[in-house]
C-alpha cells in the first residue's frame, strides 16, 4: 500500500518535461559566453592590427619624404637621406602607434636602403595583445604582427642643354605639300639659286624679295618651326612631370655661324617658353652658314671652364646632364677664310661643307654627359646646284657621324615633321622617372 502511494508521483516526475529548457540553457551558457568573449577579443585584435598597419604604412612614407627633402638640399648625401628616413619613420611610429594599454610595447624594426635611384623601406611590428574574456579559456593573449615594404623612386634632377640648329638649312619646307607650294611660289624668280626652291633661305640676291619672305607671307611652315614646336611641346611635358621644384632645368642655345645662348640654365619655364617661341631661322645671309663643329667645341669648352660633370641625378648638387643636339649634321668648313666666303659660290676655291667632326662630341661625353643627337635629315634637292656641289658628297657620311657623336642608344633620325616630334617626345620621356609604391 505504501509503495503504491509513492510510486505514482515518482512516475509522473519521470515523464514531466517542464523545466528542461532552463537546464539546457544553463549548460550551454558557458560555451556561448566563451564564443562571444572570443569574438569580442578577436574583433578588438583585428581593429588594433589595422590601426598599427596604417601607422606602419604612414611611417614608411614619412621616411621617404624625409629622404627626398635631404636629396633636394644643397650638401645632401644619400647616406644623410637614409639616416633622415629612418629617424622620421621611428619618430612617426613613436608618436602615432595606438596608445593602448593592453597592447604592451610593440617591437618595431625600421630599415631603409637607397640604391639605383630607389628608396626601399622595410618596416615591421610585433606586439602581444592581452585578452579579457578569452583568458577564462586559457587564451591570455593574441600575437599581432605586420610589415610593409615600400619602394619609391627618387626624383631625378636633370640639367638639359638644347643645342638647336637655326641655320639657313633649317629653312626647308616642313612637309611634302609645303615643299611643293614653295616651289610653285618661287618658279618665276630669276635667280637660279632660288628658282623652284624648297628652301626658304635664299635671297634676296638679284630679287626684291627673299624666299624666306615668300614662305612667311604665305604661312608656309618650315623645318625650324617644326623643331621649335617639338621643343616647346617636350619642355611642357617636363614641366608637367616635375615632382619637386627645380627638378628639371634647361639651357637653350642656337647656332649658325655664331653660337647664341638664348636662355641660360634655369627652371623658369615661363621664360623658357617665351625664348623657344621666338626662335626662328637666321635671315642674315652672312650668318646663315652652319658652324656645327664650332658650336660643339664652344659648348665643350664652356663645360670644361665651369667644371661641369654629370652626376646620377639623385641629388640636387649632382644633376644628370643631358645635351640634345638637333641638326642636319652638315658643318661648314671654317678653314675657308672670310675672303672666300664673300666670293660667289662658283668662284670659291673649295667646297665649304663637311660631315660633322666628332672630336668635340667625345670631349662632351668624357664628362659623363648623355649626348643625344637628333638628325633632321638633309633632304635631297637634285636640281639645286648648291646642294649637288656642297652637300650631296657628304650625305653618305652624315648619319654615321651623327650616330658616333651621340651616346649609345641616343641617336635619332628624323626625316619629317612627325618624326621630329616623336624624337623629342622619346628623348624627354627618358628623363622622367615615375613614382611607384609597392607592398
Amino acid at each position: 500500500m505504501a509503495f503504491r502511494k509513492f510510486s505514482k508521483p515518482l512516475a509522473g516526475l519521470v515523464h514531466d518535461r517542464r523545466g528542461t529548457v532552463v537546464l539546457i540553457f544553463a549548460l550551454a551558457l558557458v560555451p556561448m559566453l566563451g564564443v562571444v568573449g572570443l569574438s569580442i577579443d578577436y574583433t578588438l585584435a583585428m581593429v588594433s592590427k589595422s590601426r598599427m598597419q596604417t601607422a606602419l604604412d604612414a611611417a614608411a612614407l614619412a621616411g621617404v619624404r624625409a629622404a627626398r627633402v635631404v636629396t633636394s638640399e644643397k650638401g645632401g648625401t644619400l647616406e644623410k637621406a637614409k639616416t633622415a628616413a629612418a629617424a622620421a619613420a621611428q619618430q612617426y611610429l613613436a608618436t602615432n602607434l595606438p596608445n593602448i594599454s593592453y597592447l604592451g610595447q610593440p617591437s618595431n624594426k625600421v630599415a631603409f636602403v637607397i640604391k639605383d635611384g630607389n628608396i626601399d623601406a622595410n618596416l615591421s611590428y610585433d606586439a602581444n595583445m592581452t585578452t579579457s574574456i578569452a583568458r577564462l579559456f586559457a587564451i591570455d593573449s593574441f600575437r599581432l604582427r605586420g610589415q610593409t615594404a615600400v619602394s619609391v623612386s627618387l626624383p631625378r634632377y636633370v640639367n638639359t642643354y638644347l643645342l638647336l640648329d637655326n641655320s639657313a638649312s633649317m629653312g626647308l619646307a616642313a612637309t611634302e605639300a609645303s615643299k611643293g607650294e614653295l616651289r610653285r611660289l618661287t618658279k618665276d624668280l630669276k635667280w637660279s639659286v632660288a628658282k623652284n626652291c624648297e628652301f626658304a633661305c635664299h635671297g634676296p640676291g638679284p630679287e626684291t624679295v627673299s624666299t624666306a619672305d615668300i614662305a612667311s607671307k604665305n604661312n608656309i611652315k618650315l623645318r625650324i618651326h617644326t623643331l621649335r614646336d617639338a621643343a616647346i611641346e617636350a619642355v611642357k611635358s617636363a614641366e608637367d612631370a616635375q615632382r619637386v621644384p627645380g627638378q628639371f632645368k634647361f639651357e637653350v642655345r642656337t647656332f649658325e655661324r655664331q653660337t647664341t645662348v638664348q636662355h641660360a640654365m634655369s627652371d623658369d619655364f615661363s621664360s623658357l617658353a617665351k625664348k623657344l617661341e621666338a626662335i626662328d631661322m637666321t635671315r642674315n645671309s652672312t650668318q646663315g652658314n652652319t658652324m656645327l663643329d664650332k658650336a660643339l667645341e664652344t659648348f665643350a669648352a664652356d663645360l670644361a671652364r665651369t667644371g661641369a660633370t654629370s652626376g646620377d641625378g639623385y641629388l640636387v648638387d649632382k644633376p644628370k646632364i643631358v645635351v640634345v643636339l638637333v641638326s642636319d649634321g652638315v658643318s661648314d668648313d671654317r678653314t675657308v677664310d672670310e675672303y672666300e666666303w664673300k666670293k660667289p659660290l662658283g668662284d670659291r676655291a673649295k667646297p665649304y661643307s663637311a660631315a660633322l667632326d666628332t672630336r668635340a662630341c667625345t670631349d662632351i661625353k668624357n664628362r659623363d654627359v648623355t649626348l643625344v643627337a637628333i638628325e633632321t635629315k638633309f633632304q635631297a634637292i637634285p636640281d639645286n646646284t648648291s646642294y649637288i656641289r656642297f652637300v650631296q658628297p657628304w650625305i653618305p657620311k652624315i648619319s654615321s657621324q651623327m650616330k658616333a657623336c651621340a651616346s649609345p642608344d641616343n641617336y635619332y633620325l628624323a626625316d619629317n615633321a612627325d618624326t621630329i616630334h616623336e624624337s623629342f617626345k622619346t628623348v624627354f620621356e627618358k628623363t622622367v622617372l615615375p613614382t611607384r609604391v609597392t607592398r
